[in-house]
């Protein structure tokens, strides 16, 4: 049998970033971060390039042809 949180009590879970307990509660504004300092250096990794989701490389004539239409110029 699965137990819920009672209706009404503010869900919580871990900081992504630190993991020390964060409430995710809609009055906190960092969630699901801990707080303003774990909500930067996350941004900040996702700017810099160091966090990324995955994808494949796309040749540069094959971004021409998707960007033009099929046209390469």
């Amino acid at each position: 049998m699965k137990h819920d949180a009672p209706t009404g009590s503010p869900r919580s879970a871990r900081c992504p970033r630190c993991q020390r307990p964060t409430s995710l509660a809609p009055d906190n504004p960092w969630r699901p971060f801990c707080g303003e300092r774990c909500r930067l250096l996350d941004c900040g990794d996702w700017l810099s390039g160091t966090n990324a989701l995955p994808a494949e490389e796309v040749p540069p004539a094959a971004e021409g042809e998707l960007l033009d239409g099929g046209v390469v110029h």
